[in-house]
This record gives structure tokens, sequence and C-alpha cells, in this order.
């Protein structure tokens, strides 16, 4: 009887080797078919992209051509126009197509939709897993979306691995542990790495067998935490590694290599570059290529007092009060956004307008709100007709596909040598954290940041879309150039608006409108800056945006960690719970709920309610005395 039992556990044990190394043998050919898969839909979205047909040197062309006034940019375009008067209309259609292509956001000019279809299409765009499929082809292609999907899961697979292997070896080392008749003798026999048993005494049976590690709900949750929290600084690498040098043009002409014909449209040269983006007739009529700044936004030309006896001089005359902190504050920030605006490619115009804009965009917003629009739905990343040396390109590649290929081998080593004994704890604690993540911290992630957020950020928005859309038209409008004077205070404490005035920045559209922005501009630009955040937005992202302070990198760290953490922990938590109070431990579960069906279905439509009513007795009340005075 004890050899059948013992011939059946050991072949218990080879059914799980085998399905160990079946499983990861089916991750291998899963991680190559979504390469494959996912490139040929790159290249198939790149051919179709219409900015690759449609390039600027017609409408150039036209333009030179046309020297019969002294402004034949405007002509150009207007000239059907001036005939019908209708050359505001068409300059306020051309300014809506380039914000829209600058701040990709149609969506602003709507009201936000509620409803649980439109919470499940922003779902399936910023969820993780889901995004790769839902999500054009922009900068971060497909091929890297899945990259950084798979470099997420091979860390996990790779700390499980290393955690099982490490403290319940179970190899044919410790096969033997059943001839161990003591306890002494059972538990001296330890492996080399942190003195680890190989084997465990059953004080009950007072037999000696194979250490095991604990199948409880409280361990396993335990270990799951463990894992996700020490791969999110890992992952957080890659991902940066991703964005910033992987997603990049490589610059193989330096090394007389030819590579755009081999490898696409992100080999190109800058030359083409420029040809890929679509110049936009807004864009052709906004720019100002010959702009020249003056000395009071440079900070090398004029000293921090100098500038500020010249805002005096200029704003409000001697009286006024100008804070000289915030002038260094700009000067710091205008010189970093100018080596941001000179890091893109030089024929990826596109890439500066979108850069320039939203630091404006930024400016005007909270903390908490300014780590919700930096982190998630602003995009400020290198784009991929940005060169990168090729060497560092080469070997950023050459360190992800190897670092994922060392994770899969370690794992096939794990499973090939161990019996399998641990394949069923090892698989647990791989699918939870897959689940959890898959199923909880993302939809939650996706709720906080790209729905909940937005009820208060959105607004705001608006505004400052509204406010750059009037400018811009005001600036179509001007027959007289870009000629204003300098007495806005805005001009100089504002980061982005002194890096308007740079010379790398003199010929981009959004330069031109962010020059013409004054101080009443701005203040409706913030007239919501004190909107509340959501109360459970806040406590989400508090530790974040604290940690957020000291460094970008840390904040998504922190961020990454928090929620994973945090969901373990309730479990935990509910699990002890559920161990004293059994059933009953729903009663405070019910309890929030009907509180929240109270508020959101009675108290909430009832305020609703008395706000319209307000808001209809003093339409009425405007009314009758505008009637009155016109009696009168």
């Amino acid at each position: 009887l004890p050899l059948n039992l013992s011939t059946r556990a050991a072949s218990k044990m080879e059914d799980n080797q085998v399905a160990l190394l079946a499983f990861l043998a089916t991750l291998t050919f899963v991680i190559f078919l979504g390469y494959i898969i996912f490139r040929i839909w790159d290249v198939i979205e790149q051919r179709r992209s219409p900015a690759s047909t449609m390039g600027s040197g017609s409408f150039k062309a036209e333009i030179s051509a046309s020297q019969k006034t002294t402004d034949p940019i405007y002509d150009q375009i207007y000239a059907a126009e001036k005939q019908t008067g209708t050359t505001k209309a068409i300059a306020s259609d051309l300014v809506t197509e380039f914000l829209d292509s600058v701040l990709f956001a149609s969506d602003l000019h709507s009201s936000p939709d509620a409803s649980w279809a439109a919470f499940f299409t922003s779902l399936l765009q910023h969820h993780r897993y889901t995004a790769v499929f839902f999500v054009p082809t922009n900068k971060f292609n497909r091929t890297l979306r899945w990259t950084s999907l798979t470099m997420g899961f091979l860390l996990n697979l790779f700390i499980v691995t290393v955690y099982f292997g490490t403290f319940f070896p179970d190899t044919d080392d410790n096969e033997n542990c059943n001839v161990y008749t003591t306890k002494e003798s059972c538990l001296n026999d330890e492996y080399g790495v942190g003195n680890t048993n190989l084997c465990s005494w059953n004080a009950a049976t007072l037999t000696c067998g194979d250490k095991r590690p604990s199948r409880t709900f409280v361990y396993l949750i335990l270990v799951v935490l463990l894992v996700v929290v020490i791969s999110i600084p890992f992952q957080v690498a890659y991902d940066y590694l991703l964005v910033n040098v992987c997603m990049r043009r490589p610059r193989f002409e330096d090394w007389g290599i030819a590579a755009a014909s081999w490898m696409g449209r992100n080999a190109a040269t800058e030359e083409n570059d420029q040809t890929m983006l679509a110049s936009s007739s807004a864009r052709t009529l906004l720019a100002v290529p010959h702009f020249r700044p003056e000395a009071a936004h440079d900070g090398s030309s004029l000293s921090v007092e100098e500038e500020v006896e010249q805002v005096k001089t200029r704003v409000g005359g001697p009286g006024q009060t100008v804070d000289t902190t915030a002038l260094l504050v700009a000067r710091e920030g205008a010189n970093s956004l100018v080596l941001k605006l000179n890091n893109q490619g030089a024929g990826d115009t596109k890439s500066k307008e979108i850069l320039l804009l939203q630091h404006f965009i930024l400016e005007q917003f909270s903390t908490f709100k300014q780590f919700v629009l930096r982190r998630h739905m602003f995009d400020f990343t290198p784009s991929s007709q940005t060169p990168a040396p090729p060497l560092y390109w080469l070997l950023s590649w050459f360190w992800v596909i190897l670092s994922g290929a060392f994770f899969l081998a370690w794992a096939f080593a794990w499973a090939a040598t161990h019996r399998g004994a641990m394949a069923s704890r090892w698989g647990i604690v791989l699918g939870v954290a897959l689940a959890q993540d898959l199923f909880v911290i993302q939809p939650f992630r996706a709720y906080i940041l790209h729905s909940l957020s937005m009820k208060s950020i959105r607004p705001q928005l608006q505004d400052i879309y509204r406010v750059l859309h009037s400018v811009a038209v005001a600036h179509t409008q001007d027959e007289e150039g870009n000629k204003l004077g300098d007495n806005r205070l805005c001009q100089h404490v504002s980061p982005a608006c002194r890096a308007a005035h740079a010379d790398g920045a003199n010929s981009l559209a959004a330069a031109t409108i962010l020059r013409r922005m004054d101080d009443a501009d701005v203040a409706v630009c913030r007239e919501k800056h004190s909107t509340s955040f959501p109360v459970l937005a806040s406590v989400t992202l508090a530790l974040p945006v604290v940690f957020g302070w000291a460094g970008d990198v840390l904040g998504l760290v922190v961020l990454g960690a928090l929620l994973p953490a945090f969901f373990d922990a309730l479990l935990i938590m509910n699990r002890y719970f559920y161990s004293g109070a059994g059933i009953f431990i729903i009663l405070p579960y019910l309890f929030v709920l009907l509180v929240c069906v109270f508020w959101y279905f009675i108290i909430q439509p009832a305020f609703e309610e008395v706000r319209l009513q307000r808001e209809a007795e003093a339409r009425k009340a405007t009314l009758s005395s505008n009637t009155h005075v016109t009696a009168v």
C-alpha cells in the first residue's frame, strides 16, 4: 500500500510538471503570435494613414505663387471668403480643426455622456489589456503596447518562480525526506539559500515529508501582494524604456544604412517626416516664422531684478507688485520646456505643438488635476518620428527582448527540474495576480482617472479650449499681424508663454496663440480652478501626488503599487471578519449600498431639481428687470 501511494504521488507530480511545461510552451507561442499580429496591424494602419499621402508641398506652392498682396498667406486662404463675408466663419472652422488635432479634444464640444455604454467604451480604451485592440495606432503603437503587456506578465511569472524555487525547493535533492525518522534529522536537512529547510516534520504522524507552502487564503494573497508590489518598479522602468527610447526613430542614416526601406515609417529620415505630417491650413495661417523675441523673455539677457522693474513699468506702473519667486519659477520652467521642444524631431512639428499647448493647459489646473492630466490623458512622450541614437535604440530593444527571453527560460528551467509539487500554488498565485489586475485594478483605475476625475476637469478644459479658440480666431482676423504690446503679466509668469517667445518655438502655430494671450484670457482659463475634486479620486491619488513631487517616476510607482496593495489588504481584512462574523459580514456592505442608492436616486435628483428651479427664477428675475429698464 505505501508503494502504491508513493507511485500515485509520483505520477501526479509528473502530470503537474507536464502541465507546467505545456502552459509555458503555450505562453511562448501566444507571445510570438501577438508580436506578429500586432506588427502587421501597425503596418496596415500606417499605410492607411492619410498623413502619409497629404503633404503640404502643393499648398505651400500655391501660397508662394500668389504675391499679389502684402499678406499672401491670408489672401490665399481667404480670397473667396472675403467676397462673401464669411472669413471669420472659415477661420473658426480651421482653428477648430487645428486645436482638435493638437489637443485631441473633440469630446470637449459636447456634454459628457454618463451612460453605462459611454463608461464601457472608455473602459475599453483605457484598460491596459483592451487598449491594444481598441485604441488606434498613434505614437505608442500596438506592438509596443503588446510588449508592455508581455513584460508585465513575464515579470510576475519570474518573481513567482523565484519565490517558490527559493523558499520551497522541489528538486530531486529532497525526494527522500521520508527516510528521516526523527525530528532533528528531518529539520537538519537545509537548502543553501536562506537556510531553508528542505523537509517538514509532521507532529501528528511523526513522519518527515517534503516542505509545502500553506494553502490558506491569507498566505496566498500575501504572496500575490509581494509579487505585484515587487514587479511594479521594474514594470515602470520597462515602460519608460519603451516610451522614451524604443518608440523613437533610430537614426541608422548616421551609420550609412538606409533603414526606411526595411523598417518602414519609423526609420524614415527627418526630411520624410516633414511630408508625413499633414500641415493644415490653420497651422500655416497661424504660424509666424520670422517672429523675434524681446529680451524680457530671455533669462540670459536680463536679470530678475531688471525684468521685475520692466514688468512694473509696462504692466501696472511703479506701484505694481511682482512676485520675484514666480518669475524665477517661470524662467526655470520655460528653459526646461524649450529643451523638451528642441529634443523633438526637427520635422515633428505636431509634437511640438502638442507639447507647448498642453503645458500651458497644465499650468491652469490644481495639483491633483495636473497629476491626472499629465500621467493619463495627455501625451508628453517623444514622438515616433523623434530621432534616437541608433546604438541606444538597439541596446534598449536587445535589453527588452533578452529580458523577456530570460524570464521565460528561468520558468522553463524551474518547471523542468522540479517535480511539480508546487505547481498548484504557483498557478494560483500567478492566476490571482492576473485576475485582480484584469478585473479589479485596471477597471477601477480607468474609472478614477478617466471617468470620475473628468467630472471636475472637463468644465475648466472646455473654458480653456474656448479661450484658445477665440484668441486664435482673433489672430487670423488681425490685419496688422502679430504686433502686440508687451504689457501683459501672463507673458512673464507663465512658463509656456515665455517658451512661446523662444527661438525654438518662433514658427509654431501654438506659440503664436500663446503670445497673444493676455491676463484676461488667463483669468477666464482659471475661473473653475477651484472646482472640487471628487473625494474618492482625492483619496486614491493623494499618496501618488505627494510622491510625484519628488519625481515623476516615483509617483507612477506608488500609484501602480497602491491599488493592488489596498485591494489585497481589503481581501485579507474581509477574510478575518468572515471568520468571526460569518454571513453577517454582508451587513456593512448592504448599509453602504442602501446609502448610495438613497443618495443617487433620491437626494441628488432633489438637489438638481432645486438648482434648476433657482436658475429658472434667476432668469425670470433678470428678464423682468430688463423689461422694466426697457420700458423706462
